[in-house]
């Protein structure tokens, strides 16, 4: 394993919640990759590459027209970023890659814990729809939903 694979791998177990936007990788990691959309394209696809260490969910939405050019599409996708907005990749550890993680259920007492129980629920949900590209559409749809339900309560949403 890469010495930025470990660091990718560290930033996310530091993480509280299961689900992190790839936009906070890359900031906490740009003076390792570079800066700009060449550098987080790569790093996009080098999390790709790893789904052994990885989770990446990439929601598809109709305002990215996929005719844009990729460099306009992810300067695009930094600006409403900046402004609260996270269309972008979110990224996870894929199941089995934390040591730490020992599966089990626990009782979630308050609404931020409720929340990052569903994160993780979702993100199980994700992977059983490996084959059903409707499924994983549906559940991502229910990860967008969930951070609206975040910022309705006041409680910090991925950024």
């Amino acid at each position: 394993m890469s010495d930025l694979d470990q660091r990718i791998l560290d930033l996310l177990r530091a993480e509280s919640a299961p689900l992190v936007p790839l936009t906070r990788i890359y900031r906490a990691l740009q003076d390792d990759v570079g800066s700009g959309p060449r550098a987080f394209s790569r790093l996009r696809e080098r999390v790709r590459r790893r789904p052994e260490l990885f989770t990446l969910l990439e929601p598809e939405h109709p305002a990215l027209d996929a005719s844009w050019p990729l460099e306009v599409r992810e300067e695009y996708e930094a600006a409403l970023s900046a402004a609260g907005v996270e269309l972008g990749p979110l990224v996870a550890l894929a199941p089995g890659s934390d040591p730490n993680d020992d599966a089990t259920p626990r009782t979630a007492h308050t609404a931020q814990e409720t929340l990052q129980h569903l994160d993780s629920t979702l993100l199980g949900l994700w992977h059983s729809a490996a084959s059903d590209a409707t499924a994983r559409a549906d559940v991502l749809d229910a990860i967008r939903e969930a951070n609206e339900l975040r910022r309705a309560l006041g409680l910090a949403a991925p950024t």
